[in-house]
């Protein structure tokens, strides 16, 4: 009974850090390599989570160290950034800009408007799979787009089909140029072009991207896993492991007339039909059109408000 005492002592920690009540990690040293195993629990004391669905222990991965375990999603593990305001995560799930969750069912292989501002514009590159009978595309977030003043920059993952984590699968393009960032937690590179800054944040496929003035965001590479697939019918092949992206963006100078799929809600005068509908799995797909870009960086959707600096 201690022993389990400790454990769910240890999850509440992590789950206090994701939802920013802890400050700093303060969790015991261990040993390079050993598991970080914590009881399966439910995320609020009010409702069991489907726990009669759980048994033994998850394990958070070494990549995701305070991940946030929950049962009601079949044990699946979220990082922290894929629980704050302006997460793209998964199929592609967001968390908008006054907290609604919803997710995006665009097509594979076309890209889509997810911020547009005046000065500031943001398109992301789907790839996907639709499996034999589905109705519509399993999509992922492959790439990013950004425009801001007279720049261009392109942060995306490269096609693996076998997944390596010990291998940096960051495909990276500024103004046209390839940028070359050296691995290893805490390596920094700055355009001298430009006012861009990318650090790892680990020593591979994890990267913080800071505009100044315009962005402040944690960009993550990751693969389907043989169990996700499994379990949501992806049906992923051994030629491609569908490497994408796991976006949280913190955005500064935003206007209140800021468009996109993620950036209208932002928008002063935004009001979530989420909210209002009280829909159990929000979906956004109605009048997608609206939000489709010509290429990852081209600002050409029917919603663009961006003007190009010269």
């Amino acid at each position: 009974m201690a022993v389990r005492s400790i454990a769910v002592g240890a999850l509440i920690l992590v789950v206090a850090y994701v939802c920013g009540g802890v400050g700093a990690e303060q969790e015991h040293p261990r040993k390079p390599g050993a598991p970080r195993e914590k009881h399966c629990r439910a995320e609020t004391p009010a409702d069991d989570g489907w726990i009669s669905q759980c048994s033994g222990k998850i394990s958070c991965p070494s990549t995701c160290p305070r991940c946030h375990l929950s049962c009601k999603f079949c044990g699946m593990i979220y990082c922290p950034r894929c629980n704050k305001i302006g997460s793209v995560c998964q199929d592609p799930r967001f968390i908008g800009g006054d907290g609604v969750t919803f997710y995006f069912h665009g097509e594979k292989d076309k890209n889509f408007c997810l911020v547009s501002d005046s000065s500031f514009h943001l398109n992301a590159h789907l790839i996907g799979k639709r499996p034999p009978g589905r109705s519509r595309d399993f999509t992922w977030i492959q790439a990013l787009g950004i425009l801001f003043g007279p720049h261009k920059l392109y942060v995306g993952a490269r096609r693996v089909a076998t997944w390596d984590g010990a291998k940096d699968h960051f495909l990276v393009h500024f103004d046209s140029n390839a940028v070359s960032i050296e691995q290893g937690t805490g390596a920094v590179w700055e355009a001298e072009s430009g006012p861009v800054k990318l650090t790892r944040l680990e020593a591979t496929n994890s990267l913080s991207v800071f505009i100044p003035g315009a962005l402040n965001a944690s960009v993550a590479i990751v693969p389907i896993s043989k169990e996700e697939s499994r379990v949501h019918g992806y049906e992923i092949s051994g030629d491609d492991c569908f490497a994408h992206l796991e976006v949280n963006f913190q955005f500064a100078g935003l206007g209140s007339r800021v468009e996109g799929l993620l950036g209208q809600t932002y928008a002063a005068d935004w009001r979530s039909p989420i909210k209002e509908e009280g829909i159990a799995m929000p979906t956004l797909g109605a009048r997608a059109d609206r939000y489709e870009a010509s290429s990852i960086l081209t600002p050409d959707c029917s919603v663009s408000q961006f003007h190009r600096a010269l």
